[in-house]
């Protein structure tokens, strides 16, 4: 993962670890779904890590993306609801579908309370 610079994401894909914070402290997860999407570790400090989402063979690499949640040890995971935009094809929607559900899968494979949340919920609360 890469810190944010200047407001915007540096990224990579190289999925380097991160050191454990040394007073314990566990970062939130957020995840940004689909084979285009992101993950960032919201620390308590105020320190945000973001990286893509890692793929293989045009889908979510599950494998390497349980490896790497566990090793940032999330107290929770919020996870952008998925859904269907219009004029979207039916193909495209099959894989924002199937990779929405393999980041769900994730977070319950490493056992982290996940909240699901609208587009139109997190945005509206940065408008507030």
């Amino acid at each position: 993962m890469a810190e944010l610079h200047d407001g915007a994401p540096a990224r990579n894909n190289n999925l380097t670890p991160i050191p454990k914070e040394a007073d314990g402290s566990s970062p939130i997860l957020g995840v940004d779904p689909g084979i285009a999407g992101a993950i960032a570790a919201l620390y308590p400090d105020g320190t945000i890590l973001a990286d893509d989402i890692p793929t293989v063979g045009g889908s979510v690499d599950v494998d390497t993306l349980v490896r790497r949640i566990r090793e940032l040890v999330p107290r929770l995971a919020i996870i952008e609801k998925a859904q269907a935009m219009p004029r979207q094809g039916v193909v495209s929607v099959f894989k924002y579908g199937t990779a929405f559900g393999a980041l769900c899968a994730v977070t319950a494979i490493c056992e982290i309370p996940t909240h699901l949340v609208s587009p139109r919920k997190w945005k509206n609360s940065l408008r507030a």
